[in-house]
């Protein structure tokens, strides 16, 4: 048994070296050179470098626009029964959305503002709010570079509500409800691929409401948002 033992590590120690020099040798005729691989287009050839090829997710991405953006400014009524203590200018805030093909100058475009007021030295607190939602196209003259001029135009829906206090309760109430127009103008400012900042005025259209307010006035103001290009 004893004679068996020397014999075995021999063949053992001789496999341990044979074997990886013969897979070795195995895998260099398996694989072909790399001019072959270069002719037939598997690795790129000396100097040339390699394409890239982008995701279904990236392309489809890159086929569309798009900018979402906080808006701050002020809101001049055309209605004097608005203003609060001689004020001619209020405070509006809201949020615009435009989308569409990137190739394409028009995209679609979508608003919502809110302004209010209260009026001071009412013993009921009374104030009004006004809510505008604009839709329509806009027509950017340029989708590239770092300033970018747009026009828009379109249907606004606006709806005005009577807040005030009673019985330390704090009462709402729908004071009408119209429908009509805006024009829009402005200027989009690039900082960086993803980042925009703008100058944008707006003029709406429409009916009178109730307490013979009337919906139409200016808004003029600032956005700060993110795009996809």
């Amino acid at each position: 048994m004893r004679n068996l033992i020397i014999p075995l590590a021999l063949a053992g120690a001789f496999s341990l070296w044979v074997t990886p020099a013969i897979a070795h040798e195995m895998e260099e005729q398996i694989q072909p050179p790399a001019e072959t691989q270069a002719q037939t287009g598997s690795l790129p050839e000396k100097g040339e470098k390699k394409p890239v090829v982008k995701s279904r997710k990236e392309s489809f991405i890159n086929q569309w626009d798009g900018n979402i953006s906080l808006y701050l400014g002020g809101q001049a009524m055309q209605d004097s029964g608005w203003k609060n203590n001689d004020e001619d200018v209020l405070v509006a805030g809201g949020l615009a959305l435009d989308f569409g093909h990137r190739d394409w100058p028009i995209n679609l475009y979508l608003g919502a503002y809110n302004a209010s007021y209260g009026k001071g030295g009412d013993m009921h607190n009374e104030r009004f709010s006004l809510s505008t939602a604009e839709f329509g196209p806009r027509y950017y003259f340029t989708k590239t570079g770092s300033v970018r001029p747009y026009i828009s135009g379109g249907v606004a829906v606006l709806s005005a509500n009577r807040t005030w206090d009673r019985d330390r309760r704090e009462e709402t109430e729908n004071v009408g409800d119209t429908v009509g127009g805006f024009a829009n103008a402005g200027i989009m400012f690039k900082l960086g691929k993803y980042v925009n900042l703008g100058l944008d005025v707006t003029a709406v259209g429409a009916g009178k409401l109730e307490y013979d307010k009337s919906g139409s006035y200016v808004r003029f103001g600032l956005t700060l948002g993110g795009g996809l290009h």
